[in-house]
């Protein structure tokens, strides 16, 4: 429609410059000259309509653009912010989860340790190293054998040496 309205306007422009050049060349006081005057306000004023109307056209254009325009900042602006939301949630739910699970560690690392001081509470046997039971186990061995061997024969002063001394 509006590529006919431009042809239209065109072919307007065409008849009103031919007949501007027939004026010219007719007499001013003859009644031919005021039909073509006549014939030229006429083209002048369909002429008129048709650019008002094209350029409705493109202001209508050039509105519907802009409210396009305007609709998909709006739109890109709010899936903007849904984004920034979106990654603000998360971020808050990293940082939840990263103080959630280092407060699980040091719960797990107290009650370890609990669990430990527990363990040496229940067993303080558990403390003494097994070298000192073997150095222990061995100590009582010697000391039984010189028993028995005092019950059956006298023990000299060179005997004693072989008991380990408490350190």
């Amino acid at each position: 429609m509006i590529i006919e309205s431009y042809d239209e306007l065109n072919k307007l422009n065409e008849a009103i410059d031919k007949l501007l050049n027939s004026i010219l060349a007719v007499n001013c006081d003859t009644e031919e000259y005021a039909k073509m005057v006549d014939q030229l306000t006429r083209l002048t004023k369909v002429k008129d309509t048709i650019a008002a109307s094209l350029l409705k056209a493109h202001e209508s254009e050039i509105k519907e653009k802009e409210f396009e325009a305007t609709h998909n900042l709006k739109k890109d602006e709010f899936k903007l912010k849904h984004t920034q939301a979106q990654n603000d949630l998360n971020q808050k739910l990293d940082e939840s989860n990263l103080k959630r699970e280092a407060h699980e560690s040091d719960l797990k690392i107290k009650n370890l340790e609990f669990e430990e001081k527990q363990e040496k509470r229940d067993h303080p046997w558990r403390k003494i190293s097994p070298e000192t039971l073997v150095l222990i186990g061995a100590n009582l061995a010697g000391i039984a054998l010189i028993i028995g061997h005092e019950k059956l024969n006298v023990i000299t002063s060179k005997a004693l040496g072989f008991v380990g001394k408490s350190r």
